[in-house]
């Protein structure tokens, strides 16, 4: 994601749908007939957001694939279709999710082990993988970690770093602001 901050599936959902569609436009390629959206009448509704900032409604069918229920919903309408839980169609339909799935997941795991994704104290000078990781193993984000006072991170990575990490994220603030 690019332009979505934090956790929020409905944002990702319509920048994702934006950007692959819109690269479509642009490159003049045919757009698909059928597009099927993981999540239910949320993320389908974030998605046709994303059609029709490109006035690409009517062009593209969506249909999103509430997971719990496996049930679909199409744009517009107020009742979801729930087809038989053993039918060849929604076998097939959950077939293909779960491809998609398999397929993200994969690529995901080959970016993080060939190292692509880095986090913003990896770029603090004095500051390696080994102390990033373990910040982000205690405080969870690099977001909770700017909050933290001097001493919250001093008792997790010692004095010398904890300084330099808190600096980082405080420059122009007098040090004793522990």
């Amino acid at each position: 994601m690019k332009t979505v901050q934090g956790i929020n599936d409905f944002a990702s959902m319509k920048e994702a749908v934006y950007r692959r569609y819109k690269r479509l436009k642009e490159e003049q390629q045919d757009f698909p007939q059928l597009v099927i959206i993981d999540g239910g009448k949320g993320q389908l509704g974030a998605a046709m957001e994303a059609i029709e900032a490109l006035e690409l409604h009517g062009m593209i069918t969506l249909v999103g694939l509430a997971k719990n229920e496996e049930e679909l919903f199409f744009a517009g309408d107020q009742e979801s279709l729930k087809l038989p839980y053993n039918g060849s169609s929604l076998k097939f339909i959950r077939f293909i999710r779960d491809q998609v799935h398999r397929f993200g997941v994969t690529f995901h795991r080959q970016k993080r082990s060939k190292g692509t994704f880095k986090n913003e104290l990896e770029d603090i000078k004095g500051i390696g993988k080994a102390t990033a990781d373990q910040l982000l193993k205690e405080f969870r984000s690099v977001k909770n970690i700017r909050e933290k006072t001097l001493d919250e991170l001093t008792a997790i990575v010692g004095a010398a770093k904890a300084k330099v990490v808190w600096e980082h994220f405080n420059s122009g603030l007098e040090l004793d602001g522990r």
